[in-house]
C-alpha cells in the first residue's frame, strides 16, 4: 500500500505525463500557462462569440429538444474554441528570471593627505583636531549597519577599494563598533581620476549604481571633461563624501636646507634653511617660530634662531660645529606658537629635516704669493703660520734667492704642474706682477679653480692687482668688467665696511665679540686705501661694502658705495677680490680678533667649497642633489691617484643606503663602467654610470670598491615623488562637488551615510531564461479533443442525426 506522499508524487507525476511535460512541473509555483501566438483578452472574448453563433448556426433547424439543442450547440462550440486554442500554440512556461547584481563601489582615499590634522570629532573648539583618516574610520565604524542593511543590498554587490596612486581592495566595515582593519594611510599621491577609472575596470560588464568616492579631494590629476563625458556615456553617477577643511590650517614646513655635504673638523659649518608656508593663509600668524640644529647622537643642541612669523617665506643660516670625524647626523626642527586654538599646523613631518655632513680631519692647504712685504702681508702671513687648521705655504715674489720663504709647508718656487697646483685649496694672489706668471702657470691656476673647484682670493694693490692683469689668461677670474679702470678713490676721512645680506647667507664675515655674534662691531677703525672696481661681472655678487647694504647682484660703484669684498663663481670654483689691503688696520686697539675672524671665515668658506669637489686621491660627482623618483641620476668617479691608477678597475660598485631614522639600510647596488674614449687620453680613471631611484627618501651614495675603501668617497641625494600631495595638504572639495553635480550623484556628509539607501538608485537588470514546452500534443490535448468529438457524436446519436 503505498503511503501519502508516494500517492502524492505518483498523481504528480500522471498530471505531468498528461500534459507532456519533460522539465517543467505543474506543480513547480514557477510554471504557468502561456501561448505561443498570445491574443489579447477582447479577441479572445470575439472568438468565444463566434464559435458558439458557429454552433448555434449548425444547429438550428435541428428537430429536437431545446436542451438537446443547446447541448449539442455547447459541445459543437467547444469543439471549435479548442481548435483556435491548439491554434494559438498552448505552453507550459517554467519562469527562471536571472537578476544581475548592480555594483556599489567604495573608493577610500588612503593617501597621506589622510593623517593632515584638520577635522573635530567633538564640535567643541579647545578640543585637539584629529586626522581625516580618524574621522572616516570612526564614521564608518559608527555606521556599519547601514552596509549591512537589506534595503541597501537588494540586488546589489557592495566592493570597497584603497586608493592612492594606484587601486586595490580593502576589507568593508562589520558590524557597528568593530574597529577597521585598515592599513595606515601611506600613499605619497592621490589620483582620483586613475582610482575611478581602474575600479570601473574591475567590475566588468555589470551594472554600476555608482561610486561612492570618500576623500578630500586633493588631487595630481585634473577630471577633465573627457573624463566625465565617459562616465556620463556610461552613467556612472559619483556620490562623493568630502573630508577634512574643519578647522584652518596653517602648514608651516622647512621647505629647504642647504648644508655642505663635507666640513673641516671643528669648523662652523652653515645650515641654510628655508622656512615657508604652503599655499598659506596670510590672515593667520604664529606667534613665534623656532629653529633648532641638533646633534643626532648626542642630542645637544648646536645652534637655534627665533623668528617671527611673516607670512611668507624666510631663509635662516643655523651653525653647526663637530670634533667627530666622518659622517655626521643633524637635524632641523621648526616649531611654532599657534595663534589662537582655531588654527592648527596639520602636517607635522615636514617641519624637521635631516642634514647628513663629513666632517674631514685635515688642515686647509693654501698658497698665499705676494709681491711685496706691505702692512697686510706681514700680519697675514703671520696669521697663517700660526693657524692649525691651516697648512700654507708663502711666496713673496720680491724676496731675493737668499731669502727662506715663510709657512708651515715652505716652497721656494711656484707649482708648475697641474699635479702641483692641485694641493692647494685655496690660493691668495697680493699685488704681484702678472709675468711673474708664465703662460702655462697662467692655465694651469684657470683649470684648477675651474676645474677642481679651488678657491681663489685677490687682494687689490697699488701696482698690479688688478689693473695690470686685463687681457691676461687670469682677467677672466678676476670680479669686474674692467680691471684696468680700477682705481685707488679717495676715502678722504676712511671708509668702514658693512657686510651684505650675501655675506650672512655664505657664513662669512661674521665678526664675534666675546664668543657670540651681535651684529657688525662698530667700532672697526676705517680704511683709508680702498679702490673703486667700477663695474662687476653679472654673476658677481658683493660681500661687503663701503656701508650696510643689501647689494647681492650686479651693481655698479658711487660716491656713497663702494663694493670692497666680491665673490664670484668660476667654473666648479670661486674668486673672491678684497678691493683693500688695510684689514690690518682692524687691529688697532683689538689685536688679532676681527683681523684673524674676517681671513679665516673666508679662508674656511673657500675650503669648504674645494672638499666638496674634490677628494685627494679621487672625485666622486652625483649630478644633483634633489631628484624626482625615477629620473635617472648621473654618477662619475674620476680617480687621480697615480698608484690608484695602477690597479686599471675594470668597473666599481656604488653602494646605495637608504637613510631611516639617522640609520642606513642597505637599499641596492649601481655598477659604474670605465669610460673608454680615444679623445680622452685621460679617461683611464674615469667611471660613470646611472641609477634611477624607485623609492622616494634619502640615500647615501658611498663607493665600495675595497681599494677606495680609505677615500670614503660619498654623497647624499634626496629623491621626492612627482606630485607629492603633502606639498599641498588643503582639501579640494570644490572638486568633489562639481564630479557629484556633472555626473548626476549627491554629496553625502560623512556622518550621514544611512542616506546613500535612498540617494543610490538600483541598476539591477532582469534576464529572462524560461523554459516553455507546448502542449498541442501532449495526452491531455488529445484526450480533450476526443472527449469533445465523442460527446458530440453520441448526442447526435441520440437525437437520431447522422
Amino acid at each position: 500500500m503505498l503511503s501519502n506522499g508516494s500517492q502524492y508524487l505518483t498523481l504528480i507525476g500522471a498530471i505531468d505525463w498528461l500534459l507532456g511535460l519533460d522539465r517543467a512541473r505543474w506543480s513547480d509555483p514557477r510554471t504557468f500557462v502561456g501561448w505561443q501566438h498570445a491574443l489579447p483578452g477582447w479577441q479572445w472574448l470575439l472568438i468565444v462569440i463566434a464559435a458558439v453563433f458557429v454552433a448555434a448556426l449548425s444547429y438550428r433547424h435541428l428537430d429536437a429538444s431545446r436542451v438537446a439543442r443547446v447541448g449539442l450547440v455547447i459541445i459543437r462550440g467547444a469543439v471549435l474554441l479548442a481548435v483556435v486554442v491548439l491554434l494559438a500554440g498552448p505552453v507550459m512556461i517554467l519562469s527562471d528570471v536571472n537578476i544581475e547584481k548592480d555594483r556599489l563601489l567604495m573608493l577610500v582615499d588612503r593617501s597621506q593627505s589622510m593623517t593632515v590634522a584638520d577635522c573635530r570629532l567633538d564640535p567643541d573648539p579647545s578640543l585637539k583636531p584629529v586626522s581625516r583618516d580618524q574621522v572616516l574610520r570612526k564614521a564608518i565604524e559608527r555606521q556599519a549597519d547601514i552596509f549591512s542593511d537589506p534595503d541597501f543590498l537588494h540586488h546589489r554587490q557592495v566592493t570597497w577599494l584603497g586608493f592612492d596612486s594606484t587601486t586595490y581592495g580593502i576589507s568593508g566595515p562589520g558590524v557597528t563598533g568593530k574597529e577597521l582593519t585598515w592599513a595606515a594611510a601611506t600613499g605619497r599621491t592621490t589620483d582620483i581620476r586613475s582610482a575611478i577609472d581602474q575600479a570601473l575596470q574591475t567590475v566588468g560588464g555589470s551594472p554600476v549604481a555608482g561610486v561612492v568616492l570618500m576623500t578630500d579631494g586633493r588631487s595630481t590629476q585634473a577630471t577633465s571633461m573627457q573624463f566625465i563625458r565617459r562616465l556620463q556615456r556610461q552613467a556612472v553617477r559619483i556620490y562623493p563624501v568630502p573630508l577634512g577643511g574643519d578647522v584652518q590650517t596653517v602648514d608651516l614646513a622647512i621647505r629647504r636646507v642647504d648644508v655642505s655635504q663635507r666640513a673641516f673638523v671643528n669648523d662652523d659649518v652653515p645650515v641654510r634653511v628655508l622656512v615657508g608656508r604652503f599655499r598659506h593663509d596670510v590672515q593667520s600668524r604664529f606667534d613665534m617660530l623656532r629653529l633648532e640644529l641638533i646633534d643626532e647622537q648626542t642630542r645637544q643642541v648646536l645652534d637655534e634662531h627665533n623668528l617671527s612669523d611673516n607670512g611668507g617665506e624666510q631663509a635662516v643660516v643655523l651653525k653647526g660645529r663637530s670634533a667627530v670625524i666622518g659622517p655626521i647626523n643633524w637635524r632641523v626642527n621648526l616649531s611654532a606658537e599657534l595663534p589662537y586654538a582655531g588654527v592648527v599646523d596639520p602636517v607635522s613631518d615636514n617641519n624637521t629635516a635631516l642634514v647628513v655632513v663629513e666632517m674631514i680631519s685635515r688642515p686647509i692647504r693654501l698658497l698665499y704669493i705676494e709681491g711685496y712685504p706691505r702692512w697686510e702681508y706681514r700680519y697675514l702671513k703671520n696669521m697663517l703660520v700660526r693657524e692649525t687648521s691651516i697648512s700654507s705655504s708663502i711666496m713673496l715674489t720680491s724676496a731675493d734667492h737668499r731669502f727662506i720663504q715663510e709657512g708651515n709647508k715652505p716652497i721656494t718656487r711656484l707649482p708648475e704642474t697641474s699635479e702641483e697646483w692641485a694641493q692647494f685649496d685655496v690660493i691668495i694672489i697680493g699685488d704681484v706682477p702678472h709675468d711673474y706668471f708664465s703662460r702655462q702657470q697662467m692655465i694651469q691656476l684657470r683649470d684648477h679653480i675651474a676645474g677642481r673647484g679651488g678657491g681663489l682670493i685677490w687682494i687689490g694693490g697699488d701696482h698690479h692687482t688688478p689693473h695690470r692683469y686685463e687681457g691676461t689668461l687670469m682677467a677672466d677670474m678676476l670680479t669686474m668688467v674692467r680691471p684696468g679702470d680700477v682705481k685707488r678713490t679717495d676715502a678722504g676721512s676712511g671708509v668702514s665696511m658693512y657686510p651684505t645680506v650675501l655675506a650672512d647667507s655664505l657664513n662669512v664675515l661674521q665678526l664675534k665679540h666675546d664668543g657670540s655674534f651681535s651684529g657688525w662691531p662698530s667700532a672697526l677703525p676705517p680704511l683709508y686705501w680702498v679702490q673703486d672696481v667700477g663695474l662687476i661681472k653679472p654673476t658677481a655678487g658683493i660681500i661687503a661694502a663701503s656701508r650696510s647694504s643689501d647689494l647681492q647682484a650686479v651693481g655698479s660703484a658711487n660716491e656713497s658705495s663702494l663694493p670692497l669684498v666680491i665673490r664670484m663663481p668660476f667654473g666648479a670654483g670661486q674668486s673672491v677680490y678684497i678691493a683693500t689691503d688695510e684689514t690690518w688696520r682692524w687691529r688697532y686697539g683689538q689685536g688679532g680678533h676681527y683681523f684673524e675672524q674676517f681671513w679665516i671665515g673666508l679662508i674656511r668658506m673657500m675650503g669648504r667649497h674645494r672638499i666638496q669637489q674634490h677628494g685627494q686621491q679621487a672625485q666622486f660627482n652625483v649630478g644633483q642633489a634633489r631628484v624626482e623618483q625615477g629620473q635617472a641620476v648621473a654618477i662619475e668617479l674620476e680617480i687621480e691617484d697615480p698608484l690608484l691608477l695602477q690597479q686599471h678597475l675594470p668597473r666599481i660598485l656604488v653602494a646605495v643606503d637608504q637613510i631611516l631614522d639617522g640609520r642606513s639600510q642597505r637599499f641596492e647596488m649601481v655598477d659604474l663602467a670605465q669610460v673608454v674614449s680615444s679623445q680622452l687620453p685621460s679617461s683611464d680613471g674615469r667611471y660613470r654610470g646611472t641609477w634611477k631611484p624607485s623609492l622616494p627618501g634619502r640615500y647615501r651614495l658611498q663607493v665600495v670598491e675595497p681599494v677606495l675603501d680609505e677615500l670614503q668617497l660619498s654623497s647624499v641625494i634626496e629623491v621626492i615623488q612627482h606630485g607629492d600631495e603633502m606639498q599641498e595638504v588643503r582639501p579640494d572639495h570644490i572638486r568633489l562637488y562639481q564630479l557629484a553635480e556633472q555626473t548626476g550623484g549627491k554629496v553625502v556628509a560623512i556622518d550621514e551615510l544611512d542616506t546613500l539607501v535612498k540617494t543610490v538608485t538600483s541598476r539591477a537588470t532582469a534576464t529572462s531564461n524560461d523554459l516553455s514546452e507546448p502542449l498541442a500534443r501532449s495526452p491531455m490535448t488529445f484526450l480533450v479533443i476526443v472527449v469533445l468529438l465523442t460527446t458530440e457524436w453520441v448526442g447526435r446519436k441520440l437525437v437520431r442525426l447522422a
